[in-house]
C-alpha cells in the first residue's frame, strides 16, 4: 500500500494527477486539465497557421482521429499526411482564431472541449496585409475528446463544424 503521507509534495502531485477515474479531483486538478486541454487546442491552430501542421500530429493520441464534413483521418500515419499536406501549401496563409474553450473534465483522465472557430484564409501568395474582402472564409466550431496519457494530455478525436461559409447573406 502507498503512503501518500510519506511522498514528497511534487511526488504527491504527479500520483493526484493521475489518479484513477474514481478519485475525485481537487479544484486545482480540474483547472490543470482544463489548461492542459485548451493548450492543445492553441497549439494545433498555432501550429496550422504558422506552416509548421505537421508538428499538430503530437498533439493527437496514436488512433486519433479528425473529421470535416466528408473527410476523415485515423491514426498517426493519416494525420501525418493529412498534415504534411497542409504544411506543403506554403501560398496559404490562414488564421484559425478559436474562442469561446470550453472543457468539460469528466474525470482525471478523460475530458471534452468545444470551441468556436473564425477561419481567415488567402490563398494568393502575394506578400503584405491581405484584403479582408470574402473573410471569414468560415465561422464553426470544434468539438474536441481529450484523454490523459503516459505524454500528458492528447486529443483523442476533433469533430470541425461548418456553421456559417463566405458568400452573400441570405
Amino acid at each position: 500500500m502507498l503512503n501518500i503521507g510519506k511522498l514528497p509534495g511534487a511526488t504527491l502531485l504527479a500520483v493526484l494527477l493521475c489518479a484513477s477515474p474514481a478519485v475525485a479531483m481537487d479544484e486545482v486538478q480540474m483547472m490543470l486539465a482544463e489548461r492542459a486541454c485548451q493548450r492543445l487546442a492553441l497549439l494545433y491552430s498555432h501550429y496550422i497557421d504558422q506552416g509548421q501542421a505537421s508538428r499538430a500530429v503530437d498533439l493527437f493520441t496514436d488512433n486519433g482521429v479528425w473529421t470535416f464534413a466528408d473527410q476523415r483521418f485515423e491514426g498517426r500515419a493519416e494525420l501525418r499526411r493529412f498534415l504534411e499536406e497542409r504544411e506543403a501549401m506554403t501560398h496559404r496563409l490562414s488564421r484559425h482564431v478559436i474562442t469561446n474553450h470550453l472543457v468539460d473534465v469528466v474525470d482525471a483522465n478523460n475530458a471534452t472541449g468545444i470551441m468556436y472557430l473564425v477561419h481567415l484564409q488567402d490563398n494568393s501568395g502575394a506578400e503584405g496585409a491581405k484584403s479582408l474582402q470574402g473573410q471569414p472564409r468560415m465561422v464553426g466550431q470544434y468539438e474536441d475528446v481529450y484523454v490523459r496519457t503516459e505524454a500528458g494530455w492528447r486529443i483523442k478525436s476533433r469533430r470541425a463544424s461548418a456553421l456559417f461559409v463566405g458568400g452573400e447573406a441570405k
